[in-house]
């Protein structure tokens, strides 16, 4: 699940297990070991990416440790980005 915030021409997006490790980021196609549904977590994670950046958002992550915020970015057919 995933809370998106729109407030004076900025988006941000709360997300709880979309992603579980940065790593998800540049590859949403992998999975950890906490994604059941492996077909449907990967649809989401697209999804999400694609979405944070058409919309120029930050994400706010759950899992990533000290680095929860990041904006997304496309590098080549895949995205990347950096956290602030």
């Amino acid at each position: 699940m995933s809370i998106s915030l729109h407030s004076a021409g900025e988006t941000a997006i709360f997300t709880g297990d979309a992603m579980h490790s940065p790593v998800q980021v540049y590859h949403p196609e992998w999975s950890s070991a906490f994604c059941r549904e492996q077909d449907g977590t990967r649809a989401s994670r697209r999804w999400l990416l694609d979405y944070a950046y058409a919309h120029k958002a930050t994400v706010f992550t759950a899992h990533f440790g000290a680095s929860l915020a990041r904006v997304v970015s496309r590098e080549g057919d895949g995205y990347g980005g950096r956290f602030l």
